[in-house]
């Protein structure tokens, strides 16, 4: 079984901001939440611009 990754359900600009909205208001201004959600994001960002970079879908790098 795998992990839960949160990055490979991100996949427009609206469900990374909705994210990001959903948890700030999770993280009670806990620094180390908020960081992992933006790395959850940078790295749903970088698998959706490697995917298009190299003609494949982005499921398919997972």
């Amino acid at each position: 079984m795998r992990k839960w990754d949160s990055s490979e359900h991100l996949k427009i600009d609206e469900e990374m901001i909705s994210y990001m909205q959903a948890c700030i208001e999770e993280a009670c201004g806990n620094p180390v939440f908020i960081a992992k959600a933006l790395s959850n994001i940078f790295c749903a960002k970088i698998m959706i611009q490697l995917a298009k970079d190299i003609g494949i879908g982005r499921e398919s790098l997972c």
